[in-house]
């Protein structure tokens, strides 16, 4: 794990919402619940995914039914997905020019939906350099739940180092 000097590398759901994809899909600028504006995280996290439908339909469905809605070829819900899609290709692409890791390992809810999973790598080569390999993307160990799990292991080892 990278070390930073105050603990908060790695937090790149709080990289700016990119102008060029805000003005391609005219989405409004978001207040983040960091204090933060504009935060990536207010689009990609799964919640972000139900703001984006939101934006483009002017109603309001939870993320689970617009992927529903995706499955069955709804247009908003295919609209909505490929803006998110297109939001986490660039973000992700953005860690990879910061970062260069080997793998980026994918967790929380949104890394259940197969249609994201299958399309992230494809999602990310607009955005990086022509002769950069994606590095390879895979799924937490513990889905969705791991970035919890890992949160807890390291307050554990923290009170432990106190101690």
């Amino acid at each position: 794990m990278y070390k930073s000097a105050q603990g908060i590398a790695g937090e790149y759901g709080h990289y700016a919402l990119s102008a060029v994809l805000q003005q391609k899909y005219q989405l409004p600028i978001l207040k983040c619940g960091c204090g933060l504006t504009g935060c990536i995280e207010s689009y990609i996290a799964g919640p972000g995914l139900a703001r984006i439908y939101q934006h483009f339909s002017g109603e309001v469905l939870t993320t689970f039914e617009i992927v529903e809605g995706l499955r069955k070829g709804d247009v908003f819900c295919q609209q909505s997905f490929a803006c998110y899609l297109d939001l986490i290709g660039s973000t992700f692409a953005a860690i990879i020019m910061a970062y260069d890791p080997e793998v980026i390992v994918v967790g929380g809810g949104m890394s259940l939906v197969d249609e994201l999973m299958s399309k992230l790598e494809e999602a990310i080569v607009p955005y990086v350099f022509a002769d950069i390999r994606v590095p390879k993307i895979v799924l937490a160990e513990f889905g969705d739940a791991s970035g919890a799990r890992g949160a807890a292991i390291l307050a554990k080892e923290q009170v432990g180092a106190l101690a």
